[in-house]
């Protein structure tokens, strides 16, 4: 065999890599992240393996070069150890299923590099000082391939010549490399985005979800799926006297104060509630398939703790406190925007009326 199998092994493998990310970076956009996605990256290496391994470059009958080796190597790295157990799974038995005279030595091959990709895969980053050092690692690793073809045949082995183990080992660490850099790009972008994402949806202060954010998340909670009968209520807050506790603390305080009336809030609400900052010192929390009696039942339990908190930076003589403005209202009659303007007035009167209360209203 002359030295075009090289080339063909390099085009074959670039076209490939440009798949396996292409199909790598919408997995990991449409799928949970976690055990899903490792699942889901884990049977996508396997297919690429698959694949590859049905259209082989053969050197003799039962002995061929095919892609599996990059994907194998990199299974851990990108696919946790379910995913790399589901490529290896997978592209093992169907080297067996294969058969021929190099099945023995290449499903040999196979667990070695899946084990070496492992290995590798869990050395901490912070030890890879090189932007490609663990590439080039994982590259390396994949090329003990090599140890496999003592199981062959003799008659076997006798066919292969070093230059064309060299090359082999060439072809499959250059593959690595670049494979290696492509998907991590994608994987960098993807947290890149989310990162991003995530912090134009939530107010940096007081780590509650921004007003943009709190429509979206109203109507995933209110759709009829999640929230079947269409009761839900609403709390609007204000902290009483907030001006005063900044001219007289400082803005550090301050904030330190609206971020604690924050946690204190989200504490005593269930995780399928709403809360958001709705700027300056007011907080909606939206509580879905909450009527208006346990509305007021939770605002007043807001109201209580809110009370008997002791915020750091304050007088110890001095206690914050909040009035609050409840709207109870039915998806089907009443949109999300009503029922705030509702709870809003309900909220206006209880400073009215003396602040640190609750004050209700029906948002019909």
């Amino acid at each position: 065999m002359d030295d075009s199998w090289l080339f063909i092994g390099l085009f074959r493998g670039l076209a490939f890599s440009a798949l396996i990310i292409l199909a790598f970076s919408k997995v990991i956009r449409v799928t949970s992240g976690g055990l899903s996605t490792d699942i889901c990256v884990g049977l996508l290496f396997a297919a690429a393996g698959f694949v590859s391994m049905s259209d082989p470059i053969t050197f003799a009958p039962g002995i061929f070069y095919d892609g599996r080796v990059p994907v194998l190597a990199l299974a851990y790295t990108f696919s946790g150890l379910p995913g790399a157990i589901i490529t290896t799974a997978v592209i093992g038995g169907y080297r067996l299923w294969l058969g021929g005279a190099g099945a023995t030595s290449g499903t040999i091959g196979i667990l070695i590099v899946a084990a070496a990709g492992i290995l590798v895969g869990r050395i901490p980053n912070r030890f890879f000082k090189l932007r490609l050092s663990k590439a080039a690692s994982l590259g390396l690793a994949s090329s003990l391939s090599t140890i496999s073809i003592v199981a062959l045949p003799h008659a076997a082995l006798a066919m292969l010549s070093w230059r064309v183990l060299l090359s082999v080992n060439a072809v499959n660490i250059v593959g690595v490399l670049i494979l290696h850099d492509f998907l991590s790009h994608e994987r960098k972008g993807l947290r890149l985005f989310r990162t991003l994402e995530r912090d134009a949806a939530v107010d940096p202060l007081t780590k509650l979800a921004n007003r943009r954010s709190f429509d979206a998340k109203a109507a995933n909670v209110l759709a009829p799926a999640q929230n079947p009968d269409g009761n839900y209520s609403v709390i609007m807050i204000d902290i009483d006297h907030f001006k005063s506790v900044n001219d007289t603390y400082g803005h550090d305080t301050g904030d330190g104060v609206l971020a604690d009336v924050a946690s204190i809030v989200s504490n005593c609400v269930r995780k399928s509630d709403v809360v958001a900052r709705f700027g300056g010192e007011e907080i909606a929390v939206l509580l879905p398939g909450v009527d208006h009696t346990r509305a007021v039942i939770v605002a007043e339990k807001i109201r209580r703790r809110i009370e008997a908190h002791e915020f750091a930076g304050t007088n110890p003589n001095m206690r914050v406190t909040v009035s609050l403005g409840a709207a109870g209202a039915n998806i089907s009659t009443t949109g999300v925007e009503h029922a705030l303007k509702a709870a809003d007035a309900a909220l206006y009167i209880a400073k009215r009326n003396g602040r640190n209360r609750v004050e209700t209203a029906l948002a019909a």
